[in-house]
């Protein structure tokens, strides 16, 4: 099994929430996302209660999808994700985060509206259990995936996973079994987000390589759909209970990696 392309805990740079608060009326976007770079993202809602307290920047839709979850966690941890979200990308477009505005393309793929920095960013979020990821790229289309790693049964990814996959599982054995199938979902996942099908696109109908190689790759599809081998996968390491992986469109110059904090 190949080794996450990036350690968090080694080559992530800290910014502290107070660091991407809009001060005045004109805000400086962030200008260091140069044409083929990839900025990466993380927090952790649990310890960013400053983020939460924060929800009156969301607009009326999100905080009524807020309200929907039941469970108060699970308000949290999209209230969380939506406000980073809000304020990071304003810093990257020059507007305060309550002026971030989304549209969607034909496919429903989020887009936001560009501001006075005036750049063609591309973004993608996910977030699982507490741990919240926000890729951002100039010009390339790019989608990220993260899961927390819980037992599943096998016959999930039978059901999900194409022969090719499951052949590789398979040779992984018992003790690495688990982290493949996280794995290769998250990169199947990742793709599907930066394609803007969803799951419009069955999982099974593509192949991703997940093992014979550095990084995983699209190796075949059932469909015809040539845009699908334009994806440039990396794995990303965190945390041990969670796989994250990114697909990016072009190769990236350079990936940058940032972790948000109270």
């Amino acid at each position: 099994m190949p080794r996450p392309f990036f350690n968090f805990r080694e080559s992530c740079a800290t910014v502290p929430i107070s660091a991407m608060m809009a001060h005045g009326q004109h805000i400086s976007p962030l200008t260091n996302l140069s044409d083929g770079a990839v900025h990466v993202w993380a927090w952790d809602a649990a310890r960013m209660e400053s983020a939460e307290r924060l929800s009156n920047i969301l607009s009326l839709e999100e905080r009524c999808r807020a309200a929907r979850f039941r469970q108060t966690i699970h308000r949290r941890d999209y209230a969380v994700a939506h406000v980073n979200m809000r304020l990071i990308l304003g810093r990257y477009l020059g507007v305060p985060p309550e002026n971030v505005r989304y549209i969607s393309t034909a496919s429903g793929k989020p887009q936001v509206v560009l501001g006075s920095a005036n750049t063609p960013i591309q973004f993608s979020l996910s977030h699982t259990q507490a741990i919240g990821f926000l890729a951002i790229s100039h010009g390339a289309e790019i989608g990220i995936d993260t899961e927390f790693v819980r037992p599943i049964s096998r016959t999930l990814a039978s059901v999900c996973f194409s022969p090719y996959e499951l052949a590789q599982l398979e040779a992984l054995g018992n003790h690495s079994w688990l982290e493949g199938f996280y794995r290769c979902w998250t990169c199947k996942e990742a793709v599907l987000k930066g394609e803007g099908t969803g799951l419009t696109l069955p999982l099974d109908s593509f192949d991703i390589d997940f093992t014979s190689r550095a990084r995983p790759y699209v190796a075949g599809s059932t469909l015809p759909i040539a845009s699908l081998f334009r994806w440039h996968l990396f794995p990303l390491g965190l945390m041990s209970c969670v796989v994250t992986s990114l697909a990016v469109s072009t190769y990236p110059n350079n990936i940058s990696l940032f972790r948000l904090i109270a």
